[in-house]
């Protein structure tokens, strides 16, 4: 029954437009190293969770955590790779499918979920506010219609399941509500259900996950791990950013930002990177 129901239309037929598959050709200079790599975990305080929406745009200030972590680690990582300003970066949103096809039967564990993607130029998505980012992933999460399952499914078949395009894309799923934490195998309460590492998939850094974490002073928060070249890491604007973390915890965000935005320079020439 379950393989009934995720087959393709008959004739199969693309009806949507999927930038998540697009075939695109890397410049060597572009491609993600595999060679020196660094993991970082940035965690994400109750208290951070609950101020940054205050940065955003009034109409976004109910958006989701996964939506305000997502955009907050999009934007850093690609200020972290340092790439052209008109390079184009993807963020791609794993959506479940058991809320689009109603016919899964109940006790089904197989996988069920499909990709959307929104495209933007690095200089786009660092050169405006924080709220931009929220809205693309937003607009990402929207697009998950039934036509647009339909069509997926649809051009597995036609393109012979054909990978997601990683150039320039980054992946981050939401794992905070599996409950792997609460998972008890006779050993006691578990202390950490996730990954220990950020660098998952054939191209590292390119998969990154929300995860329930509790820091050493007992807080309960969410977990972003990173996987980037070391080299990348030092970036004088991954700092800023997460000094902005930092400083939301202590309540003198402000001091940080004029008129929330700072004017930086790099081999790109200067531009804009906005802070909320």
């Amino acid at each position: 029954m379950a393989k009934r129901s995720l087959n393709s239309r008959d004739p199969p037929r693309v009806t949507c437009h999927h930038r998540e598959y697009d075939q695109v050709v890397v410049a060597e200079g572009n491609l993600m190293p595999i060679d020196n790599m660094a993991h970082r975990f940035i965690f994400f305080s109750p208290l951070q969770i609950s101020a940054l929406p205050h940065t955003l745009s009034i109409h976004l200030r109910h958006c989701s955590s996964f939506e305000l972590i997502a955009a907050y680690v999009w934007c850093l990582r690609t200020i972290a790779l340092q790439l052209s300003p008109e390079e184009e970066v993807r963020f791609l949103c794993p959506m479940n499918l058991r809320s689009k096809i109603n016919s899964l039967p109940i006790g089904y564990y197989g996988n069920a979920f499909v990709f959307s993607a929104e495209l933007i130029t690095a200089a786009k998505l660092c050169g405006n506010p924080l709220g931009y980012a929220v809205e693309l992933i937003r607009k990402t999460k929207t697009k998950m219609t039934n036509d647009y399952v339909k069509s997926v499914v649809d051009l597995m078949i036609i393109k012979e399941r054909p990978h997601y395009n990683e150039a320039g894309s980054f992946i981050i799923s939401d794992i905070t509500r599996i409950g792997f934490e609460e998972v008890d195998f006779g050993w006691g309460k578990t202390i950490f259900g996730g990954l220990t590492i950020g660098g998952l998939g054939t191209t590292p850094g390119t998969i990154s996950f929300c995860i329930p974490f509790m820091n050493k002073n007992g807080e309960k928060g969410i977990m972003e791990p990173l996987c980037l070249r070391q080299s990348f890491m030092p970036c004088r604007m991954w700092n800023i950013w997460l000094m902005k973390l930092i400083a939301i915890s202590k309540g003198s965000f402000h001091l940080l930002c004029n008129k929330n935005k700072m004017i930086t320079s790099d081999m790109h020439g200067p531009k804009n990177i906005y802070l909320g």
